[in-house]
Formats: C-alpha cells, sequence, structure tokens
C-alpha cells in the first residue's frame, strides 16, 4: 500500500466492525448452519445450554446475593470470545460455499 502511495496511486479500504456479531446475531440460524455442517447434537446442546442458561451473583465484600437468571447484556469470559471467532468463521463459511 505504501508503494502505492509513493506511486501516486489512489488506495481505497473498505472496512466491517463484527464486533457486535454476538449481540445482533441469530443464534438460531447460528444452529440450524452448524447442524448442516454436521455438527455433533452432544455439542449442540451443550453449546445451547451455555448460551441460554446463564445465572449469576453479585458478591460484595463477603456477602454473596442468590443466583438470579440472565436473560440480556453482553456475556463475558473466555467462551464468549470462542463463540465469536465461531460466529465469524460460520459467516466467512456461508459467503464461501
Amino acid at each position: 500500500m505504501e508503494s502505492s502511495v509513493r506511486n501516486g496511486s489512489t488506495v481505497n479500504l473498505c472496512a466491517t466492525d463484527l464486533s457486535k456479531a454476538v449481540d445482533k446475531a441469530n443464534l438460531y440460524a447460528l444452529f440450524v448452519m452448524l447442524m448442516k455442517r454436521n455438527i455433533p447434537v452432544k455439542f449442540l446442546h451443550l453449546l445451547e445450554s451455555m448460551i441460554f442458561v446463564c445465572y449469576s451473583c453479585v458478591k460484595w465484600a463477603n456477602i454473596q446475593s442468590d443466583f438470579f437468571s440472565v436473560m440480556y447484556g453482553v456475556r463475558q469470559g473466555l467462551f464468549w470470545h470462542l463463540f465469536y471467532l465461531l460466529i465469524i468463521s460460520v459467516i466467512s463459511l456461508k459467503h464461501v460455499l
């Protein structure tokens, strides 16, 4: 790119921000895509449980609240980073195949 600019050529760049992919993804459509790629059903059940069955609690000093269901918001942790990569790979494969 630098050599193109030095030679006086125009350089065009297009970028897509997929950072909200987990928030905006149709998770049921993702599961259908995974099923079409013959992902084992046991793995899909595990994935479904990790996505849709989420509980949390609040700990402050030495006091912990009761657990409550988390239905909205962005989940945190390593799993969600891996899940993000899974969504991106499915999106990429969809456009390639």
